[in-house]
This record gives structure tokens, C-alpha cells and sequence, in this order.
């Protein structure tokens, strides 16, 4: 047997036997060492020892019946870190396909990021990459050739917005962190602009995720307290939180942001098995955003800690929440790192009550009127079925697009019915 393969079935039982060792009440953990290693080694044709390994473990976790925990193979563990971490490797920017010129167009560059050092802007058309024409070329195989690894160049040939003659520019790759918090657009510098416009001095914060700097990432928290200091500056009278999309993350952003916005209370329990309280979180008393209106903005997959905001914001009567009911998924997954050979596993451990004590999580079988999720506030529901949400992005990015490349938006403008009937309420709600 290649000694590569020895090495990973010992990992294997190994793995296995700890698990016997840590867990003495499961008595299964040694048989199921043992008859990994027995088909290793007994069944009458060679076997790949990962991939036994592997259908071990999707089998234990499909079992569950738990879509939020989950075994992650090994060829699928940097795509999870990355989107577990909100960082990829690239270039830092934002592109688009423009639909009429077919040409690679960069809608936004992160302001310190690599592509911004070496000279790429806003409204500048990515014409090669490494001499190869990006002309009819789809965006995720573009997207595929400007990736690489850390400290690797990439040649673009870029032609800058006004320019005649396209140039070369040379890019490092860096480990790029995406912004998880967002504003209304973006002004000349890259930076976020957080008023809305039309003279409201209504704000805007939009939060993709919550993360912290464990690992080196954007911190949610800091961004979105620079947001509120922004807005404060211009003396803004209302605040739209958008929450719509939001995945969710890091509980500790949650809670850190949740603390900013209430004075003082329950923000969320988190508990375990037959509902007994692991751990409980309360606001400081130094919440210091507490004198303006805000809507919340979700929608049906606005989940976890971006659940943990909107009912702890709603609960505290410190915001009405405008949209659709939420997601419903209101557990801790406890993330293991089982080496680079073996792969990932994310468990549910416990589950987050809010502080009306009732349960965000969505049980497995929804009984008729259960209460579970974060629901929109008395006369704030807003349902958006597939088809006006799809044509409401393609308006966005259209409209976008416009924007960049000096052109005008073609079709009808498709309203964002959510956010309007968020503003609504802000602009008629007295000031505190």
C-alpha cells in the first residue's frame, strides 16, 4: 500500500478513535473504525481510502436530516473557507459583462485593493487577460484567469474610461476581503455613500454577512459603526438596515451591532438540547445609536445572525421590520477543521432564542401559525415572489452598468417596493 494511502487511513482511524475516546457514551465509534479499515483492506477490489472515508461521512451527516449541518469534502474545503471567511484570492474588483459591447467592465475596485494600486478604475474595460481578448468571453471563465495564487502577477490590458489606446498594467494577487458592509453606491474615491438621495436624510446600510477579524477578514462591526459616524456627520434623521440576502455569520457581530442600536435588554439566548440556556447576551448600556428611527428590511433568506438583528431590533421596539417572513434559521453550527486530507464538518449544536423568548429557528415540520423566524411588523408585509425579484437585480445591475459606462438604462425601472414602504414609514415617523 503507497504510503500516501497508510498515512490517511491512520488519520481515519485515528479521527475515529479519539471520537470513541471523547465521546465513551457512543459505542458504534470503534466499530466504525474498525470496519473502515476492514473493507480497506478485505474487499475484493482496490479502494481509494479518502473517498471511503468520505462517503462515511456525508452518509453519518445525511442521517441528521439537519440541512445546516453538513460534511465538506476535501476538493470543496477552499471554496467553504472562502465563503465562511468572506475572502478569496483575486485582484479586488467587481465585474460585469457589458450587454451591448459584450467587453469585461469593472463596476467597482475595492480602494486599497490590487487592482486599485496598479491603476484600475471604475468604467475601465478589462479588453485582455495575459493577451488573451476577454471579448465574448463568459464572466466566470474571465473571472477564473484573473484568480491565481497569493503573490502570482496577472497581466490586464486595460482600456481606461476616455482613453484611445488600451495598456498593460501588471496585478499582484492578494488575498482580498469583500466588503459586508454596504452603502448606496459608491463616490468618486471607491469609498461608500450611506444617504440616500432625493434630500430624505434618510441612511442606508446594507449587511451582506457578519464577520469578525478572527481570521483576518473585514470586521462587520467596525464597518458598520464607520457607517453610523458617517451618518451622524450629515445629520440624517432615519436609518434603512437591509438585511435581504444576509446569510448570516459571526453571532459575536450580531450581538456587537445589536449592542450599538439598544440600550439596554436581552439581545438573544443561545440554547442547547431540551431548551436549557447556554449562554445568554445583554446589551452594555453603552449603546450609543439609540436616538433615530430604523426599518429593517428581510426576506425569505435573510437568516441566523442577521435573524438574531431583526429580532432583537423588532423585540426592543427599536425598529420595524418591512418585507417577507425570514428564513427561519435560528442554529449554532460548530465549524471542524479535519486537516488538509480529510476535509471539513459543520454541526448544529444549539439554537437562538429571541428575547421575547420565542424560538427563530424553523422546526423540521412547520406546523400551521408556528411562531418561528423574524415576521414583518403590523402593516409592513411585502411579498416579492421570483419573478419580480429577478427583474428587480437585472434593473439594478442594468441601471448600474449605465452608470459606469456612460450610457442610459433601457426599459421601464422596476421599483424596490421593500425599501420604498421603508421609507414611507422614516420619512412620516417624528423625530426622537
Amino acid at each position: 500500500m503507497p504510503r500516501r494511502n497508510l498515512r490517511c487511513l491512520l488519520l481515519i482511524v485515528l479521527f475515529f478513535a479519539a471520537c470513541y475516546q471523547k465521546v465513551p457514551g457512543s459505542r458504534y465509534s470503534r466499530v466504525l473504525a474498525d470496519a473502515l479499515e476492514r473493507v480497506n483492506h478485505r474487499y475484493y477490489l482496490p479502494v481509494d481510502e479518502l473517498n471511503l472515508f468520505e462517503g462515511a461521512m456525508s452518509g453519518m451527516f445525511e442521517t441528521l436530516g439537519d440541512e445546516h449541518s453538513k460534511y465538506v469534502k476535501v476538493v470543496k474545503k477552499p471554496a467553504f473557507e472562502e465563503d465562511l471567511n468572506q475572502e478569496f484570492v483575486g485582484i479586488g474588483i467587481r465585474p460585469a459583462i457589458d450587454p451591448k459591447s459584450k467587453e469585461f467592465l469593472v463596476l467597482s475596485a475595492l480602494p486599497d485593493g490590487p487592482a486599485a494600486v496598479a491603476g484600475l478604475c471604475v468604467g475601465d474595460r478589462i479588453v485582455k487577460i495575459e493577451g488573451q481578448a476577454t471579448q465574448g468571453l463568459a464572466l466566470a471563465d474571465a473571472v477564473k484567469r484573473i484568480r491565481g495564487k497569493p503573490g502570482t502577477s496577472v497581466t490586464l490590458t486595460v482600456l481606461h474610461r476616455g482613453a484611445a489606446q488600451p495598456v498593460d498594467l501588471a496585478v499582484v494577487r492578494q488575498m482580498v476581503h469583500e466588503d459586508t458592509v454596504e452603502g448606496v453606491a459608491r463616490d468618486a474615491e471607491g469609498r461608500w455613500d450611506f444617504l440616500l438621495p432625493g434630500g430624505r436624510r434618510i441612511g442606508y446600510i446594507r449587511v451582506k454577512a457578519f464577520t469578525d477579524t478572527n481570521h483576518g477578514g473585514k470586521n462587520t462591526v467596525a464597518d458598520f459603526r464607520a457607517a453610523l459616524d458617517s451618518l451622524r456627520g450629515q445629520e440624517f434623521r432615519g436609518l434603512v438596515l437591509d438585511l435581504r440576502d444576509n446569510p448570516g455569520g459571526s453571532v459575536a457581530a450580531a450581538v456587537d451591532i445589536c449592542d450599538m442600536l439598544i440600550p439596554k435588554g436581552e439581545i438573544v439566548t443561545i440554547r442547547g438540547r431540551e431548551g436549557r440556556i447556554w449562554e445568554a447576551f445583554r446589551a452594555s448600556g453603552r449603546g450609543t445609536f439609540t436616538d433615530f428611527p430604523i426599518a429593517v428590511l428581510v426576506d425569505r433568506t435573510t437568516a441566523s445572525a442577521a435573524e438574531i438583528v431583526a429580532a432583537c431590533l423588532q423585540d426592543h421596539e427599536r425598529a420595524i421590520v418591512v418585507g417577507q417572513r425570514s428564513y427561519g434559521k435560528g442554529t449554532v453550527q460548530e465549524v471542524v477543521d479535519l486537516g488538509d486530507k480529510c476535509g471539513a464538518m459543520k454541526l448544529t449544536i444549539a439554537t437562538y432564542w429571541r428575547p421575547s423568548g420565542q424560538n427563530i429557528n424553523r422546526p423540521k415540520e412547520d406546523a400551521q401559525g408556528a411562531t418561528w423566524g423574524v415576521s414583518p411588523s403590523e402593516g409592513c408585509d411585502v411579498s416579492v415572489d421570483d419573478d419580480e425579484r429577478n427583474r428587480l437585480l437585472a434593473w439594478q445591475q442594468e441601471r448600474e452598468l449605465a452608470l459606469v459606462s456612460g450610457g442610459k438604462a433601457a426599459g421601464a425601472e422596476v421599483p424596490d417596493r421593500v425599501l420604498l414602504k421603508a421609507i414611507d414609514y422614516l420619512e412620516t415617523k417624528e423625530e426622537r
